[in-house]
């Protein structure tokens, strides 16, 4: 997995909230039924642990890169869609930018 690179279904990211809270110990077994099955090994999951920071109301972020928010899956149409029609309809490298923007 590249450094810095993290994707999450929402129960998933809720999970990793939990968890760097201290609210709930990550099983395999867990792993696997927040992922609907996908097998995310628990090395894994506490190396994404290691590069993630909890900011604000439980949102995640880059550790290396406190102003980079991680979305869940399920936020990914909203977040690119606001990107991309924030004044006027952007082109795809100027979208691209537009989310590399959203932060805190």
């Amino acid at each position: 997995m590249p450094k810095g690179y993290f994707t999450f279904n929402k129960t998933c990211y809720q999970l990793m909230v939990s968890d760097i809270l201290g609210l709930r110990k990550t099983s395999l077994q867990v792993l696997r039924d927040a992922n609907d099955g996908v097998i995310v090994d628990l090395r894994t999951w506490k190396r994404m642990k290691q590069g993630i920071v909890l900011m604000g109301d439980e949102e995640l972020y880059l550790n290396d890169s406190p102003n980079v928010r991680i979305p869940y899956i399920e936020q990914w149409v909203e977040r690119v869609s606001n990107a991309h029609v924030k004044i006027s309809h952007l082109g795809l490298k100027d979208t691209l930018q537009e989310i590399k923007k959203v932060g805190p």
